[in-house]
């Protein structure tokens, strides 16, 4: 497996890939392996909030809209380095009053979901001050995690009956204050309908 790191390509244009090698002599061999080869890049967000861990936040008036029985919630993060659950987005307006709360803990690689009563994590390597698009998967039942499109499993718990709560991204509410987020986010979006690995992958690039 030959992996390699290149620079200065630009989205949607075909390459031709060669492989030079040499032989004991040290002579070069020149071969041709691919052809018309798309190469997709991530586009990373540039108008991104920034959360400084402690008051910032952004709150949205409880709305029907978000108590969908199944959907998905997706964003732009980047988290700093630190070992508590930090919000990314959740209908809730404490830890006891929650529909569904996502979270990212950066110290430790993984994501976790809330729902009021009970949390599951996913494990995923996570580079702190790094990019990465996840995207949730969630019903009553069960979440799957996505991030950068792959997904990384199901958490094995989904979202409570609560109603009536509003939207708070980037804070836990009037509880557990060592979870508002620290970093930045963009371009968090959520849908009532359940996207597809598919349309996640063709979507998260799409201002």
């Amino acid at each position: 497996e030959v992996i390699a790191n290149i620079t200065g390509l630009s989205e949607g244009t075909s390459y031709d890939v060669y492989l030079v090698a040499e032989d004991d002599e040290g002579a070069p061999n020149t071969q041709k392996v691919a052809t018309a080869f798309d190469i997709t890049t991530l586009v990373f967000p540039e108008n991104a909030l920034s959360f400084d861990g402690t008051d910032d936040y952004v709150e949205v008036p409880a709305n029907a809209a978000f108590e969908f029985s199944s959907g998905t919630i997706e964003a732009w993060i980047k988290p700093a380095s630190n070992t508590e659950n930090k919000v990314i987005a959740g209908v809730r307006s404490s830890d006891t009053q929650t529909r569904w709360s996502i979270h990212v803990n950066a110290g430790n690689d993984y994501f976790l979901i809330w729902n009021g009563s009970g949390s599951a994590t996913v494990p995923v390597p996570i580079e702190p001050g790094t990019w990465y698009h996840v995207a949730f998967n969630i019903s009553g039942s069960d979440t799957e995690v996505f991030v950068n499109g792959v997904s990384y499993g199901f958490a094995g718990i989904g979202m409570s009956a609560l109603t009536g709560e509003p939207l708070l991204i980037g804070s836990p509410g009037s509880t557990q204050p060592s979870e508002f987020f620290e970093g930045e986010m963009d371009e968090l979006r959520i849908w009532n309908t359940h996207r597809t690995q598919s349309e996640i992958l063709n979507n998260m690039n799409r201002s």
